[in-house]
């Protein structure tokens, strides 16, 4: 599964794409991490992804815009949401 993280704090990427390389799923593919939404919808409508670890509250354009814009160029990725706000569960 290619896998895509997305949060716009470089300790969350950074702590994520970690434990990703440590436990070694077979299957899943880090394949890219991002720190700006815009960035990240771009690269993930140009290359695609099957995985998408995701942070709601971010700068530019939250999580759920983001999932909005994807699903509107027929990207469908599985998708975990990431956030430390719990009002946003029930939605996510």
């Amino acid at each position: 599964m290619k896998t895509v993280i997305v949060d716009d704090e470089f300790h969350s990427t950074a702590l994520l794409s970690a434990l990703i390389r440590r436990m070694d799923l077979q299957g899943i593919e880090l394949a890219a991490t991002f720190n700006k939404p815009l960035e990240a919808r771009d690269w993930i409508r140009e290359h695609g992804c099957d995985l998408l670890l995701l942070d709601i509250e971010m700068p530019m354009l939250n999580g759920f815009d983001l999932v909005e814009s994807l699903l509107a160029s027929g990207c469908k990725p599985l998708l975990v949401f990431i956030t430390a706000y719990d009002e946003h569960a029930v939605r996510a």
